[in-house]
């Protein structure tokens, strides 16, 4: 009986030992949730909407991500929030790529789309 208690007692401090190395040590890739690059853009309705209105055929996740510096979740949320208030709606492209546009198409600029077409 004694050897199971030691045997349990061992494999209880070889786990706890295994995690306390794991979260000591990353493996080489994996990053720390404070390494992520701050924002260095606002993230705010108006800069969403503005970025909307540039592109005809809707905005990514990632296209913000990339315009504001935030994260995918930061900016995933916020598009959310703007869809279920009506500013944009969600709709999937012929790739399967989510989009977000306008509910408000007077706002889309076709001088802009001229621009990336060139």
């Amino acid at each position: 009986m004694s050897i199971i208690l030691i045997a349990v007692l061992v494999f209880t401090a070889a786990i706890s030992f295994g995690v306390y190395i794991n979260q000591k040590f990353p493996a080489k890739g994996e990053l720390k949730n404070d390494s992520f690059p701050k924002n260095t853009t606002a993230l705010n309705d108006a800069a969403i909407i503005a970025l909307a209105s540039e592109h005809k055929n809707g905005i990514s996740v990632a296209a913000v991500c990339l315009a504001s510096n935030a994260s995918a979740v930061e900016v995933k949320n916020k598009m959310e929030a703007l869809r279920e208030q009506g500013l944009l709606y969600l709709s999937v492209d012929e790739n399967g790529a989510e989009k977000y546009t306008l509910t408000d198409t007077s706002l889309i600029s076709d001088k802009h789309q001229n621009r990336l077409k060139k």
